[in-house]
């Protein structure tokens, strides 16, 4: 049946976009834990010489971080949505 044809190739696509959203997850999760990393660090380095670092610096890499933090949660909406295709996908070619 054609339909079913288009359905499995759909499902297939879909398998495939969830794959590539997960993998993208999961690097800027080890992204967002070297920069959170990074922060802490800078953060001790200041505590200890106090005012002697301007704090550009780490309010620019808060800022990256926050912007990583939100792609993050945008990718992880995408894969939920691509799942929930994949699923519906997967039961309309059962039916």
């Amino acid at each position: 049946l054609p339909g079913v044809s288009a359905l499995s190739r759909k499902s297939d696509h879909l398998e495939t976009e969830n794959l590539h959203l997960q993998e993208q997850v999961s690097s800027r999760d080890g992204q967002l834990e070297e920069k959170d990393k990074e922060l802490t660090h800078l953060k001790s380095f200041v505590r200890h010489f106090k005012g002697d670092v301007p704090s550009s610096g780490i309010q620019q890499l808060r800022e990256a971080l926050e912007g990583q933090k939100s792609e993050i949660e945008s990718l992880k909406k995408k894969l939920a949505a691509s799942e929930e295709a994949c699923r519906v996908a997967a039961e309309e070619s059962k039916s």
